[in-house]
């Protein structure tokens, strides 16, 4: 892994029929995206480190996220995601739209790494270390019940939870964003808020996860 770590996640609306040019029935239409950036080991501020693109309206924003997405996030480190292959495959979309910016685009996605190839494992960089064959996971707790989820496992290194959260899941993100025509000015404003809390949240989680790895295996 090289430093700087992108953390990011990003919201997305599977809309039935295709809203922008570009889009198919089903395609995840970007709507959020949050970033922590940790410079180094363990130095990312929960605030400060944090930038977020969310949004105004139901309208096409999308060319501002991408002007976010390569305003902030270089190819010089390591862009992070758990289940990363769906944020590469989001920045492969828009590449694939947004033309201009295509080359910053696709040098973005080609420095992901997945949070899990740390936490399960990934048989391809375990035989680059020298490993003949992969015989278990990484870590698992118990209490993870099964699960790699991101709100299974951050409990288990930091008191950050997601059951206090106006916004709990992926499902209610989006469904808080396709609401934004049918509320007042001032719910509207209280929506934006949250989804901004719970997507914040997902990076930072993950920021905290390496951090506890990191106190295991000193």
């Amino acid at each position: 892994i090289k430093y700087p770590i992108y953390h990011l996640d990003c919201e997305t609306f599977p809309s039935p029929l295709p809203r922008f040019y570009g889009e198919r029935c089903y395609t995840q239409s970007c709507f959020e995206a949050s970033l922590h950036i940790e410079r180094e080991p363990s130095l990312c501020s929960k605030e400060n480190d944090n930038y977020i693109f969310l949004a105004t309206s139901l309208e096409d924003e999308r060319l501002e996220l991408v002007k976010f997405l390569v305003e902030h996030i270089k190819p010089d480190g390591t862009l992070m995601a758990q289940n990363v292959s769906f944020e590469m495959g989001r920045l492969y979309e828009l590449a694939n739209i947004f033309t201009d910016y295509k080359e910053k685009l696709l040098a973005i996605r080609d420095c992901g790494y997945d949070l899990l190839y740390i936490l399960k494992n990934n048989a391809k960089i375990e035989k680059d270390l020298g490993f003949k064959e992969s015989f278990c996971v990484n870590y698992y707790n118990n209490l993870q019940s099964g699960s790699y989820s991101i709100k299974k496992t951050l409990p288990l290194f930091t008191n950050m939870s997601y059951k206090d959260l106006e916004i709990k899941n992926g499902t209610e993100a989006y469904i808080s964003y396709i609401s934004y025509e049918d509320v007042s000015k001032e719910e509207k404003e209280v929506i934006r808020k949250n989804l901004k809390i719970y997507c914040s949240q997902d990076t930072y989680a993950m920021v905290e996860i390496l951090r506890g790895l990191r106190k295991l295996v000193k």
